[in-house]
């Protein structure tokens, strides 16, 4: 209605009922029940009647991103689907918000920048909206089909330009907004064979990493230094002043962190409830800590310690593989719980919560970019600790499973499986929605992950080697089999 210039009362007549129903529905008082509404399909026929008689098609179509052959024929059915549109059509949860690399991350972004929804890009398309989902997904693209690749990318482009969007597609695109034009546009979007090298490389990175270990019994055990142990046996919730303490900076952190990990394995801790959105390179930018971190972790794990971490989903993949490849010798030791968070993180704040329940806590909260500087408050009050263990909670609310353990032997259906290959010691199955890796050492279990950013790589890097080699694990260049 703003968009058309017209008032609640202006508009009853040509929809046919009282302009209070047109003011409930503006308000949010009264809501539309679906297409099949007598009042969603009243109201749609006079929004384009009115549209029609006082010459605004054109803002209309604009709104609603109906292409010009609608403004004569289907007008009203476009906007009647626009008006009912369900709201469990928003844009996946599970998408990078930074810079976007794959199709399905650039579809999304422009689709999110756009206000476009899966449903009505599948109409303006003339694709199932199944299709339009597995796109955003990132499990199909458009690769193979070069007309709808070039409809998707101008119908999305001719959006921005109608919204004057083009300064916000510029951010999101990296390039100057006065480079951008269709044909830029539709080269950045559907760069396939940029995003497959891309996801090649990860596959190949996180192949390594796992090939690199049998799991966690081939880390070095870690001596806790002296003066540093917590007590053999903490008292849960404590509440000495001497043992809280604010720590400053990455180094500081990398103190704290080391001092939770030395007082669950002294005070032999059940769980680690571990959580950052910060940039990770307080941890790995310091390559004495990390082979600390790595040797702690590992003995939490030989001690029987439940280690439940929840990533950021809003990583890109190189930072979600950078992540999985510091993890990947505990994944195969069965103890690791890993989710990746759906919402959307604050960009404007940081936070980490560090906790072994029970025992002790780290926990920060900083302006973006001051992290280096920030303040990491380790505390052992039960308060504290019962409000962060509440807040991780909620959090996992939020979080769907990124990888489990499986048993080998129960994985025998083979009915969904798309590709299976080896890289050296690991043994690669890519199903239809999940990839599974086990470890030569540890044949009887396998890591699964789902997340579709996971699944398009290693799909990708199965996909890009040549036909069956050897029925055997070989020693040729690149050490792999293709088994389908």
């Amino acid at each position: 209605m703003d968009c058309l210039g017209i008032t609640a009362a202006q508009l009853a007549p040509y929809a046919g009922f009282d302009r209070t129903n047109i003011s409930r529905l503006r308000s949010g008082a009264r809501m539309l029940a679906g297409s099949e509404s007598p009042t969603a399909q009243k109201l749609s026929r006079g929004i384009c009647l009115y549209a029609r008689e006082n010459g605004k098609l054109t803002e209309l179509s604009s709104l609603i991103s109906a292409g010009s052959a609608e403004i004569s024929t289907d007008m009203e059915k476009t906007l009647l689907f626009w008006l009912t549109e369900k709201e469990g059509d928003p844009l996946p949860a599970d998408e990078p918000a930074g810079n976007p690399s794959t199709f399905a991350e650039r579809l999304n972004a422009v689709m999110r920048l756009t206000g476009v929804t899966g449903n009505g890009l599948s109409r303006l398309l003339n694709l199932d909206a199944s299709l339009i989902s597995r796109y955003r997904s990132g499990t199909r693209t458009p690769k193979n089909n070069p007309e709808t690749a070039a409809l998707l990318a101008e119908i999305l482009w001719n959006r921005v330009l109608q919204m004057n969007q083009l300064k916000q597609l510029s951010e999101i695109m990296q390039h100057p907004a006065d480079k951008i034009d269709d044909k830029a546009f539709l080269q950045w979007l559907c760069d396939f064979d940029v995003q497959r090298s891309g996801s090649i490389s990860a596959a190949e990175k996180l192949l390594e990493a796992f090939n690199a270990s049998a799991g966690i019994y081939d880390l070095p055990m870690s001596p806790i230094p002296e003066g540093r142990q917590e007590s053999s046996s903490p008292e849960p919730g404590g509440s000495s002043v001497a043992q809280e303490q604010d720590y400053f900076g990455a180094a500081g952190l990398r103190e704290a962190v080391a001092r939770l990990l030395d007082g669950a394995i002294t005070g032999k801790a059940k769980e680690l409830w571990l959580y950052s959105d910060q940039n990770m390179s307080w941890m790995t930018g310091d390559p004495d800590f990390l082979r600390r971190w790595e040797a702690l972790m590992a003995r939490c794990v030989r001690q029987g310690i439940h280690i439940r971490i929840i990533h950021n989903i809003d990583r890109n993949l190189d930072e979600m593989t950078d992540a999985i490849r510091s993890w990947a010798p505990l994944y195969l030791s069965g103890m690791i719980e890993s989710y990746y968070c759906r919402k959307e993180r604050d960009r404007r704040f940081s936070h980490t919560i560090f906790l072994c329940p029970g025992f002790s806590c780290i926990f920060a909260c900083h302006v973006s970019g001051m992290e280096q500087e920030g303040i990491y408050r380790y505390a052992v009050d039960r308060r504290l600790l019962n409000i962060w263990q509440s807040a991780y909670q909620k959090l996992l609310e939020q979080s769907r499973p990124l990888s489990r353990i499986v048993s080998v032997s129960s994985q025998t259906d083979t009915s969904t499986e798309i590709l299976d290959y080896r890289f050296r010691q690991i043994h690669v199955r890519v199903d239809r929605e999940s990839v599974l890796l086990s470890h030569d050492a540890q044949p009887q279990i396998a890591v699964c992950f789902t997340h579709p950013l996971l699944f398009r790589a290693f799909q990708a890097y199965g996909s890009s080697l040549p036909p069956r080699l050897s029925e055997h694990p070989c020693s040729t260049q690149a050490d792999y089999i293709l088994a389908r």
